[in-house]
């Protein structure tokens, strides 16, 4: 916590001296459960608990310069840590930008196992070849298509070598985009040995419907046991307004990679029902996991008491192929605040 109180600090600081309004925001999320085994003949129940706190700048624009700023809490056992998740500096130009950043990139991100449950190894995480990148990018815009190449890398991939193409167009009612993003990695997390990648993105947004993909290809170049050299991901998920206060959520995501697990199949659905400050949302998931398979339902009830301050309960049960049942309750705490 001296870090954080260091860092508000600091902040708090430069904008005294600077006479600028920084936009400071808390982001913070719990989730609180107890799990029944009914069919274990011991320790039927057990309690688990999940936090994170995300504060730091949203987007200070000065002159042609903006800057991001992301920090956020990591669980290292009886304590935790703060670590830098993002920081983006743009120094932006009539048709060009700048790009000085240390995040995270990767493919398949913004879907529904992204956002839903702060227990999944999934929130708030890319799907598919998650890394840092430290370096810089540079940006080109012309019309409706937009050219990036970034160097960068990190001690863990050592280099890495960043593209992308897109295209971003509007008629009437009908939004519509594609990138193609390749990236290069001179070893990869497992098997440290080059990696290339290529991924098209595409979205399209038209009345009450949003869609919005990933496919991803990957290809090792060297490799020292017998495996498949490719690997390959995509992600789909279909977002339907059915009136004003509910919305059906379909999602899909399958993953071949040449190291365990080597496939991995996930399908979730939803429908959100919102009347005034309540929410309710039944969730149904399915995933496959080199044939393991897990079936889980739940129950959502949201309670927003005032913007951004939400308070809520998840009940669930979930089926695996060794017939083992798993009931749960959880309790659920939102807060996002600007300042």
């Amino acid at each position: 916590m001296k870090k954080v109180a260091l860092a508000l600090g600091l902040s708090i600081l430069l904008s005294m001296l600077c006479g600028l309004e920084i936009p400071f925001f808390i982001d913070w999320a719990a989730n609180n459960k107890i799990n029944h085994y009914p069919r274990r003949e011991t320790k039927k129940t057990d309690w688990s608990e999940k936090y994170r706190i995300a504060f730091g700048i949203d987007s200070l624009s000065v002159h042609n310069t903006q800057l991001d700023l992301r920090l956020k809490t990591q669980d290292m056992f009886t304590e935790k840590e703060v670590i830098l998740d993002r920081l983006r500096v743009t120094f932006r130009t009539q048709n060009s930008d700048i790009e000085l950043s240390s995040q995270k990139i990767g493919y398949g991100f913004g879907y529904l196992p992204n956002k839903l449950d702060i227990t999944s190894a999934d929130y708030e995480a890319y799907l598919y070849q998650e890394l840092v990148f430290n370096g810089m990018m540079l940006w080109h815009h012309s019309g409706i298509l937009t050219f990036g190449l970034g160097l960068g890398g990190n001690v863990a991939n050592q280099s890495v070598v960043r593209g992308a193409v897109a295209l971003d167009s509007q008629i009437r009612e009908l939004h519509y985009g594609f990138a193609f993003r390749p990236i290069g990695i001179t070893q990869d997390s497992h098997w440290n040995q080059p990696v290339v990648a290529g991924g098209l993105e595409s979205y399209l947004s038209w009345k009450a419907l949003d869609y919005r993909s990933d496919m991803v290809m990957g290809y090792i170049t060297e490799y020292s046991q017998p495996i498949d050299r490719y690997e390959y991901f995509t992600a789909h998920q279909l977002d339907f307004r059915a009136t004003p206060r509910s919305k059906i959520a379909l999602f899909g995501s399958y993953s071949q990679q040449a190291y365990y697990p080597t496939n991995k199949t996930a399908l979730l659905a939803s429908y959100q029902y919102r009347s005034r400050n309540w929410t309710l949302m039944p969730i149904l998931e399915y995933h496959d996991v080199e044939g393991d398979e897990l079936l889980k339902s739940k129950l959502r009830l949201e309670y927003e008491f005032v913007k951004g301050i939400v308070l809520g309960t998840d009940f669930s049960r979930e089926w695996t192929s060794g017939d083992m049942v798993t009931d749960s309750f959880g309790i659920n705490t939102k807060a996002y605040y600007e300042f």
